[in-house]
């Protein structure tokens, strides 16, 4: 979907050597950050990477989780971030908590705001679950989605509107 963006904050702008000097402090009597005019050059620690610690599958990953990178995730649907977030490895994630975000939703109820941009559906097609099965997604399905996202965010509005905080208005929303 054309509205679905990644964008990086910031990153380890030397990775491999990263990777290289935790992986080297394993197993060097020395204190590796006095050898650092030494290392290996960003490629050549990437060979060496690649040599000691996947190839053969060792099994010894500790210094992969050294080098960082933070990307802005935006207009993903929520309930993907919640996935990665759930399913995460040596991951951090901040995730929008619709709890200070809840003018989209009354902007959508009233109109200031195109449901779709509010609200991710798939796009009609024909898709496959997990077991294999096959269906598909028709333009009348996709139609009823869109009003039931429209509705959830109407109701959002009413209890909005009538004094319901934000963590509990938004319990009601797709």
């Amino acid at each position: 979907m054309d509205r679905f963006r990644v964008e990086v904050i910031s990153q380890t702008p030397n990775p491999q050597q990263v990777i290289y000097a935790a992986l080297h402090q394993d197993y060097t009597e020395n204190f590796v950050y006095d050898d650092r005019d030494s290392w290996p050059s960003d490629a050549e620690c990437g060979e060496i990477i690649v040599k000691r610690l996947l190839a053969g599958d060792r099994g010894h990953y500790g210094p992969l989780e050294h080098p960082q990178i933070i990307f802005n995730c935006g207009y993903f649907p929520h309930s993907v971030m919640q996935q990665a977030r759930t399913h995460r490895v040596g991951v951090s994630f901040d995730v929008q908590s619709l709890r200070y975000t809840g003018n989209q939703f009354l902007d959508a109820a009233t109109g200031k705001k195109d449901i779709e941009d509010i609200f991710y559906l798939r796009p009609v097609d024909y898709y496959t679950d997990r077991e294999g099965k096959k269906y598909y997604y028709s333009p009348e399905q996709r139609q009823q989605d869109l009003e039931w996202c429209l509705e959830a965010a109407k109701r959002y509005k009413i209890d909005f509107d009538g004094g319901m905080s934000e963590e509990h208005a938004r319990g009601k929303l797709p």
